[in-house]
């Protein structure tokens, strides 16, 4: 016998399934990572035709199929801005970042912690705290430091910023560190030659945003050259968690 459930969730990714039919990966606030398939959602007339798009939030109306272990998504109604992130570019790319993490990341059972680590970070990234960024590429790179700062930590491996990650010495706050390929930070003594420099304010900022609202840190912070050395080292440490390279920086460019 089928059940049906009503949950909270977070369009991922969606594909074609047919010529009529669309395939999706949810995050559900209390059932982690679902694949569903949406039947007649490619339709003109379907009511999911618009709605079932990444980065879409909002409250799924499920079926599950014990025997076949199938997940049928009837209708979703929207809470969050449909789409917001597709109509800004530096959004949507990190955006995307953050799914491909949280995909990889084996996401699973009841622990909402991850859904409301992304449902904020995407309506951080929405609707900016103060009014509209003026630069927008350095806000959706804050937003990005933010995110993979905090889901490291939910991982249980977040890295100390106050600590030589090669030789375990403290660091002082005035150090200039260096990020390297596999994730470390280093101190000066440890750092080489193609490491990426981060300024020690940059270090510091961070250090001060993990101890406060992530909406507050998004209001001040470094430069957007210190910005992006942080979203460096953070992206290092992220694949190395993951053990896979993030195809999101590949395919924009990168950010090495």
């Amino acid at each position: 016998m089928g059940r049906e459930f009503r949950s909270d969730v977070i369009v991922l990714k969606t594909g074609a399934v047919g010529e009529n039919h669309r395939g999706a990966t949810l995050l559900a606030r209390d059932r982690g990572l679902i694949r569903v398939l949406a039947y007649g959602a490619r339709g003109t007339k379907s009511a999911l035709r618009g709605a079932l798009q990444p980065f879409v939030r909002g409250t799924a109306g499920l079926y599950h199929d014990p025997v076949k272990d199938l997940w049928r998504l009837n209708t979703l109604d929207v809470t969050g801005d449909a789409g917001a992130p597709a109509a800004d570019l530096d959004a949507f790319y990190e955006a995307s970042l953050w799914a491909e993490v949280v995909l990889h990341s084996h996401a699973g059972g009841d622990d909402p912690a991850l859904f409301d680590l992304l449902d904020g970070s995407l309506e951080r990234l929405t609707r900016p705290p103060g009014g509209p960024a003026r630069n927008r590429a350095r806000y959706a790179a804050a937003c990005t430091v933010q995110f993979l700062w905090r889901w490291l930590a939910g991982e249980g491996v977040g890295p100390d910023p106050g600590v030589c990650g090669v030789c375990g010495r403290p660091l002082d706050p005035g150090e200039v560190t260096a990020s390297r390929p596999d994730g470390l930070l280093a101190c000066p003594d440890c750092a080489a030659d193609g490491d990426v420099p981060i300024p020690a304010a940059a270090r510091r900022w961070l250090m001060m945003t993990g101890e406060g609202p992530p909406e507050e840190a998004l209001k001040v912070g470094p430069d957007e050259g210190a910005l992006k050395a942080l979203r460096v080292w953070l992206c290092r440490q992220t694949e190395a968690v993951l053990e896979r390279p993030l195809k999101t920086l590949k395919a924009a460019g990168g950010a090495r």
